[in-house]
């Protein structure tokens, strides 16, 4: 006799670590057999990231005869965590591109190749942008972040890659592509000829709000600061975060400082993070705890 799903069980299901989740991804049906459920119940997982690949693998693994719909808009899988590498010339951006066919199997799972507009929570439903309703028994969230620029004032998208301004996390997932990736390794190219006559003063700024990954502006100062030692060169580096400290955990905290050392002049301006910018005169302005700097 087969038992609905429950919320709790699901997460049961889900419960691992990422290394695990990719060591599931790459080991045989039968080797995991023994752990299948005997459960029932619609899952809808939201996403066509990392995260929802991994969510759906580990289900459709973990469930015997599951019924699993995945609503994502993209065939490309981009690999996000590599636009780190790319911003610094480890990685080309070929890559980071992958197919997400070779992921989801449309055989044993329902693909809505659209995004979600809408969630209905009371009613157990979400609502695509093409209109079509979608009811669930379970619903896995894997949608990941958006970034919003133009909510620092006077910055837009379309500024990333000008007047010295880069992001690296620029992307369009629907279509695959990663502007900010390439944009951010050009910028190295850029900082490493202004420092051949001058030494550049080069901000790397973390914000107030959650970002696809925390330890992503710090990884920039490093990975940029290590380019130009390359050629025997340096800039005036300042690293603006919303944070108290360098890391929450104090072990964690303390090597950074122990990394920040090894290089020339880094500072830090804590417990600040940017409100707006004046693009062309290259001018910032600075909030801490909510008072104009």
């Amino acid at each position: 006799m087969k038992n609905n799903l429950s919320r709790r069980d699901a997460i049961k299901l889900m419960g691992i670590s990422p290394v695990a989740a990719a060591v599931l991804a790459s080991t045989s049906t039968s080797s995991i057999a023994e752990a299948s459920a005997d459960v029932v119940g619609k899952i809808v997982i939201v996403g066509g990231g990392a995260g929802a690949i991994m969510a759906l693998s580990r289900l459709s693994r973990a469930i015997s005869n599951p019924d699993i719909t995945i609503i994502a808009p993209n065939e490309v899988h981009l690999y996000q965590p590599g636009q780190v590498f790319v911003g610094s010339g480890e990685m080309q951006l070929d890559d980071l591109i992958l197919d997400n066919n070779n992921y989801i199997n449309q055989d044993e799972v329902t693909w809505i190749k659209d995004e979600v507009k809408t969630f209905d929570a009371k009613n157990n439903l979400v609502i695509t942008r093409a209109g079509e309703s979608v009811k669930y028994d379970i619903l896995v969230v894997a949608a990941g972040i958006q970034y919003h620029y133009e909510k620092i004032k006077g910055l837009t998208k379309e500024d990333i890659g000008k007047n010295g301004i880069t992001s690296v996390y620029l992307s369009d997932l629907e279509k695959g592509t990663a502007k900010g990736a390439t944009a951010t390794w050009d910028w190295f190219n850029e900082l490493k000829t202004a420092a051949k006559t001058k030494k550049p003063k080069v901000l790397y700024t973390q914000p107030n709000t959650p970002i696809k990954c925390g330890g992503a502006p710090q990884k920039m100062l490093y990975l940029s600061a290590d380019y130009l030692k390359l050629e025997g060169l340096s800039a005036d580096y300042e690293f603006v975060t919303s944070q108290a400290k360098l890391f929450s955990l104090p072990a964690v905290d303390k090597e950074l400082h122990s990394v920040q050392a090894q290089y020339d002049n880094i500072t830090n301006k804590f417990q600040h993070h940017l409100k707006a910018i004046d693009v062309k005169a290259k001018k910032l302005l600075l909030f801490m705890h909510g008072m104009k700097r």
